[in-house]
């Protein structure tokens, strides 16, 4: 099997799909996740989507509850700063752009040590705690299950806004260290693009390597399945135009881009 790597190719129409190598990184593109969901859903004016939203609110909460969110940030963050302030006095960093950075992590790190995650509160909110019961029951919230959510729906939209920016709010301050925690990580290797045959790539991990993520850039009509281990990582490229059916493994040469994340 021939897996080398190339130069890098023009621009083709992509999906990146990033693979998480620790729990913490995972929990944050979930965190991640949530919230652009919720975004999206928030922007509309149909109170249908409101049950969506509420659902996405209950996974921020279990997250928060099962995970010491704010804490894992903190952390990441911290630590993160520390890998920066290594790098000061190194002639070949931009002294420049790497204080910039200090202090941007600096003022962030401040940010999220003052925020507060309610999760009593929301335990203990009844609309909310009922509604999270229903939710693993098939149709569970009709109106005949749980009357007091219906009477929630019909309020007046800004009043249905206003509850669920005062649920959400918390979460979204908390985003703010989450979001700044991956895209140092994202920005912390470029990609280099690979080529393998037979849709499978494999590749002993350099030791050591204290490596968070590993984005893959792939065509938009093939996506990839990996398997990692501390010391190896194997890649399985699939395509598939019929949904209904199996994917298939990639036969033929195809050309993709990989970058470790190490921050």
């Amino acid at each position: 099997m021939d897996i080398t790597e190339i130069a890098t190719e023009a621009d083709k129409p992509t999906t990146i799909y990033e693979v998480p190598l620790n729990s913490r990184i995972r929990h944050f593109l979930r965190y991640e996740y949530l919230i652009n969901e919720i975004e999206a859903r928030l922007a509309s004016q149909d109170n249908h989507v409101v049950v969506d939203i509420l659902r996405l609110l209950h996974n921020l909460i279990e997250i928060n509850t099962n995970n010491d969110m704010r804490g894992e940030v903190m952390r990441h963050l911290n630590w993160q700063y520390q890998k920066l302030r290594e790098l000061e006095n190194q002639p070949q960093v931009d002294q420049a752009y790497l204080k910039e950075k200090s202090e941007a992590k600096k003022r962030t790190l401040a940010e999220i040590e003052n925020i507060s995650i309610p999760i009593t509160m929301y335990h203990n909110h009844h609309l909310l705690s009922t509604t999270k019961s229903r939710f693993s029951v098939t149709g569970g919230l009709a109106n005949f299950n749980l009357p007091i959510f219906t009477t929630w729906t019909t309020l007046p939209r800004d009043r249905l806004q206003a509850d669920l920016n005062e649920w959400y709010e918390p979460f979204k301050e908390l985003y703010r260290g989450v979001q700044d925690a991956l895209s140092m990580t994202r920005e912390s290797r470029e990609f280099a693009t690979y080529q393998c045959e037979t849709g499978y790539y494999a590749e002993d991990f350099p030791v050591p390597k204290n490596y968070q993520m590993i984005r893959l850039s792939v065509d938009r009509d093939i996506f990839p399945k990996t398997s990692v281990s501390p010391s190896r990582l194997i890649v399985y490229f699939f395509k598939t135009t019929d949904f209904q059916q199996s994917p298939q493994q990639v036969k033929n040469l195809i050309h993709f881009r990989m970058a470790f994340c190490n921050l």
